[in-house]
């Protein structure tokens, strides 16, 4: 492992660097204001305590063994003395570069030396030594009788993440590689200054990591960058890219609360509640600008003979703010939900032990918002639409031999369907029809009444193989005994 002390020394000369890189325009020599009387016995020259006429002022400096003199304008002293303060610091910076360069050539000669003593230990052997070294420390020499097992393996499991935490810290830190030039481009197409290496503390799932990174400048647009965060994927946020992860799955599934607690009980992270909705929500913007941009086929495996895309609509719980002025189906007309609409593709080709069809492990993929499936005026397509189109594109929908669209029954499923594929063939799902039937059966027989459910339990055989006389066990219903040997008519 690298010395730390070679890591400062590099940052130092990075710094001088920068700073020599900063320099303005400087000249060499020194400037003296000469004063002179001329002789005449009535000029104020003359006069006791007069310095003479002037001042005039003479740039002197040595030009191949020579000593050169000549005039500066009165007007450009000025910038001549800041010309030769930089001159001046150039010389200092200089001797600075070269003696903290030769500090850095000691401690690489000591840093090999230390290596060539440790080269047969691996990293993780150190970090195995290290942490067998803690465990020690924390069980004791003494009977393990009476030991509390959960205090022990949380400190055990902290103790080793802080250890696998620094030496990852102090091996980047080692390496100033990110250091490519005194310039670079910008964003906004100038040039950004390097302008010496800057510290991040960020977290990870070892725990905080502080990091020394190139850092950039722009003039130009005020704005800086450090590379190093571009390839680590630390850009703009706090958070490591495993720990994004982390942050992203709690935020989907639990409150932001419950999510900050989760993250510390199972993987000990202190993070708390906003920023676990910051980092969620960032990550969200990211999802959604790449599904927005990337289109192309996902993959270009063999079609399966149907691939099946549902679309349908559920109402999901948002925050008083989020509904304020929205109408909904509270009995005062107000709303506690916002619908979400989903597209969803997938095939089935595979059959379960009874022969009813499945969907395939890993065929299925979706796609979801809260948008709108009506156009707006002077729009071709709404934007839930171009989500269907994006999504199908992606998954070659439109190439497969058969296409079948499944939904509720609502019509702008059907009106979706009919613009986009007017070829695919439409299925309503068989709950909604089960629930029509019996819908229909209490408008004819009246609910509660027996003919009704009679009526519409027979009926539903006809569009479900599940209920059908071939497979009895899978009929539950009371009236089924009945209604195997009775025809609907």
């Amino acid at each position: 492992m690298a010395d730390p002390t070679v890591s400062k020394l590099v940052a130092q000369r990075e710094s001088i660097k920068s700073q020599i890189a900063g320099l303005g325009d400087l000249r060499p020599g020194s400037l003296t204001d000469r004063f002179r009387q001329c002789g005449k016995p009535n000029c104020r020259c003359a006069k006791p305590g007069e310095a003479g006429h002037g001042p005039s002022w003479s740039l002197t400096h040595s030009e191949k063994g020579k000593t050169v003199t000549f005039v500066i304008p009165a007007d450009r002293v000025p910038q001549t003395l800041e010309q030769i303060a930089e001159c001046r610091r150039l010389r200092d910076l200089t001797q600075a570069l070269i003696d903290v360069n030769e500090k850095i050539c000691d401690a690489r000669i000591s840093d090999h030396k230390a290596d060539e003593a440790s080269k047969t230990t691996s990293l993780a052997e150190r970090l195995a030594v290290e942490v067998a070294v803690e465990i020690d420390s924390l069980l004791g020499r003494g009977s393990s009788d009476g030991i509390d097992l959960e205090a022990i393996e949380t400190a055990a499991r902290r103790q080793a993440m802080g250890l696998a935490a620094r030496a990852i810290e102090q091996r980047i830190n080692a390496d100033t590689s990110d250091y490519a030039g005194t310039h670079l481009p910008c964003g906004c197409g100038e040039s950004a200054r390097y302008a010496g290496r800057r510290a991040k503390s960020f977290q990870s799932v070892l725990g905080e990591l502080r990091l020394e990174r190139a850092y950039y400048h722009c003039r130009a647009c005020s704005n800086g960058f450090c590379p190093r965060d571009r390839v680590l994927r630390i850009e703009k946020t706090c958070l490591s890219p495993a720990v994004s992860r982390m942050v992203g799955r709690v935020g989907a599934m639990v409150s932001f609360e419950e999510g900050s607690q989760l993250l510390e009980e199972l993987a000990g992270l202190r993070i708390d509640a906003s920023q676990v909705e910051r980092g969620a929500e960032s990550l969200g913007e990211e999802i959604a600008a790449d599904e927005q941009r990337y289109t192309e086929p996902l993959e270009e495996t063999p079609l399966p003979p149907t691939l099946y895309l549902g679309l349908d609509g559920t109402g999901i719980p948002m925050r008083a703010a989020e509904l304020a002025g929205r109408a909904g189906k509270q009995p005062d007309g107000s709303a506690k939900t916002r619908e979400v609409k989903l597209c969803v593709i997938w095939s089935a080709e595979g059959r379960d032990s009874d022969g009813v069809p499945v969907r395939d492990p890993g065929s299925v993929t979706y796609s979801a918002a809260i948008e709108s499936a009506a156009s707006p005026d002077g729009v071709e397509r709404s934007a839930f639409a171009e989500r269907v189109l994006r999504e199908a594109a992606r998954r070659r929908f439109c190439d497969a031999p058969r296409r079948a669209i499944i939904g509720d029954g609502a019509p702008w499923i059907w009106n979706t369907a009919h613009e986009l594929f007017p070829g695919a063939i439409q299925i309503v799902d068989r709950f909604h029809v089960k629930e029509t039937l019996h819908r229909t059966a209490q408008s004819i027989f009246g609910t509660g009444n027996a003919q009704s459910q009679t009526w519409a339990l027979a009926r539903s055989l006809v569009i479900s193989p599940a209920a059908s006389p071939r497979r009895p066990g899978r009929v539950s219903h009371p009236l089924a005994s009945s209604i195997r040997s009775w025809s609907p008519g």
